[in-house]
């Protein structure tokens, strides 16, 4: 983008901006919302020239064990959407610039806990795996991802196919999913189930103050789990066609290679391959 300079200058806009281009300041909701204390406290703040806010919600069960969070009535419920009305009414009134948060505490993507409530489908997914004996004939789980044997050449096992070990010695890896806990970012359907709740919500209170008084919208980190060589790493449908266009080897067979935990002495191929899952 280019500086384009111009030739008019308004003092009084310099003097006195609109409220979007004050600092904003994050305005903890951690007690009774009490209309008249609302009230109150975006007047002090609006007189004492803090013109533009970010409520932030701290509901009782973020953090219990750490902070000792007071909002009152419970986040996201319908009287909680009527004190954002009623607070967001008011800077509307006073000229004051309202950033819309989309978390309770953080980070966001949960609409804390409430995406993967009655949803356990939409948690996050992961590719683990487990070492398999090489002492019998072995038939590959229909719901695993594969079986990667190493010997002097790499083999893959698809699933519902048999594995029948060369020798005892043979070192051969079942790699599997495991789901559980927070929502799966990934999943196109956890994000949809998370706009619902929290941004589509909002929208049904406070839509006419869109574009006005609320012009922005504060996430705060949402994240995928990272990868934790040895133990997993994050699965969402189509890795590994997404991988196969990024590089020069194969999924299936550069499995062990994603498990392999990162040293100075990590091998120029592996290097790769986990540059390439990462991307």
């Amino acid at each position: 983008a280019s500086v384009q300079l111009v030739s008019t200058f308004d003092a009084k806009q310099f003097e006195d901006p609109d409220a979007a281009l004050w600092p904003a300041y994050f305005w903890l909701w951690n007690a009774p919302l009490d209309p008249q204390v609302l009230r109150a406290q975006l007047r002090d703040m609006n007189a004492h020239g803090a013109k533009s806010v970010c409520m932030l919600p701290m509901p009782h069960a973020f953090r219990p064990d750490s902070t000792n969070n007071g909002l009152d009535p419970d986040y996201l419920t319908p009287e909680y959407f009527e004190r954002v009305k009623f607070a967001v009414d008011e800077a509307a009134h006073l000229g004051m610039n309202w950033w819309l948060y989309d978390e309770g505490g953080w980070p966001s993507g949960q609409a804390l806990g409430k995406v993967t409530e009655g949803h356990p489908e939409l948690s996050r997914r992961a590719v683990v795996r487990e070492k398999v004996a090489a002492d019998k004939p072995f038939v590959v789980p229909s719901d695993a991802l594969a079986l990667v044997v190493d010997s002097s050449e790499r083999k893959v096992v698809a699933p519902s196919e048999t594995w029948t070990p060369a020798t005892p010695d043979d070192v051969a890896y079942l790699y599997k999913f495991s789901q559980g806990g927070p929502a799966d970012l990934l999943n196109p359907n956890a994000v949809a189930r998370f706009i619902e709740i929290t941004h589509d919500a909002y929208a049904k209170i406070i839509a006419e103050h869109f574009g006005k008084t609320i012009r922005f919208t504060f996430t705060d980190e949402p994240a995928v789990a990272m990868p934790r060589p040895p133990d997993h790493f994050s699965w969402f449908e189509g890795i590994d066609a997404r991988y196969g266009a990024l590089s020069s080897g194969a999924f299936a067979e550069d499995l062990p290679q994603f498990f392999v935990e990162p040293t100075p002495e990590i091998s120029p191929s592996t290097a790769r391959a986990r540059v390439d899952l990462y991307d």
